[in-house]
């Protein structure tokens, strides 16, 4: 009884954190760049289930009298939440006409640089300029790449409202028909590789490999919308409260 109440609990509890990241997976369906949570679980533990009357008559009755030895099975603990994770499949590319907004077609990462000079990633590409003419993302973070042959260098644009800023598929960047440097594009290898810190930010996992992203093409004058669909985390949403419910009973 007590065993079966702990296994519902936990499922209720499961079932509550669902609906947290749905809800904040429904929150973000118009945020740039930005990628779904993914909730994953996991079996609990299973326990062993001893024999009741053996340990009453335990010392009792002879042991060849014919009463059963052993556990009387296994009982599980339910089901446990495990780490939320982004999934990180393509959204929708919208046009918006404006020449610094970039999007990415394929897997790969812009790399930005925080004010405490850390490189993270983001797939948001509503960039701008700032007062020196440096191109940055919409909370001001620098969009690195190379420049004159230097990796991690700002990318600068200018300031100046007439000049012409071209980005080419591979990363390039043109002002005035002249290459000034190349935007740093890459993937991130591994199994679980990247935290989210917020505002469309993610920051690489010790141990990641960084490696240029080959598959990836840069699309100006677009943005990536996010990933997240309605319809599905609608349904998602009444699968989780239906669970709920059972759980309860």
């Amino acid at each position: 009884m007590i065993r079966g109440l702990y296994t519902a609990i936990a499922g209720m509890v499961v079932q509550t954190i669902r609906q947290q990241t749905i809800a904040a997976n429904i929150a973000n369906v118009n945020t740039i760049g930005f990628k779904r949570d993914v909730f994953l679980t996991r079996q609990g533990t299973e326990h062993v289930v001893p024999r009741e009357f053996e340990r009453l008559v335990a010392g009792f009755i002879p042991v060849d009298a014919g009463v059963p030895t052993g556990p009387a099975g296994v009982v599980g603990a339910g089901v446990l939440a495990d780490p939320v994770r982004p999934e990180f499949a393509q959204g929708e590319l919208r046009q918006t006409g404006r020449p610094f907004d970039l999007a990415l077609s394929g897997p790969g990462f812009f790399v930005i640089r925080n004010a405490a000079g850390e490189a993270l990633y983001t797939r948001a590409g509503n960039f701008s300029h700032d007062a020196e003419g440096r191109l940055v993302t919409a909370r001001g973070q620098l969009v690195v790449g190379s420049v004159n042959g230097e990796d991690g260098q700002p990318i600068q644009v200018g300031t100046d409202p007439a000049a012409t800023v071209a980005f080419t598929p591979t990363g390039g960047v043109v002002v005035n028909g002249q290459e000034v440097g190349r935007l740093a594009i890459v993937d991130l290898v591994g199994e679980a590789v990247v935290r989210k810190l917020g505002e469309n930010a993610f920051a690489a996992l010790e141990g990641v490999a960084v490696e240029p992203a080959e598959r990836a093409t840069v699309v100006q004058e677009h943005v990536e919308m996010s990933n997240v669909n309605p319809n599905d985390t609608l349904i998602e949403m009444t699968a989780v409260m239906r669970a709920y419910e059972a759980n309860q009973r």
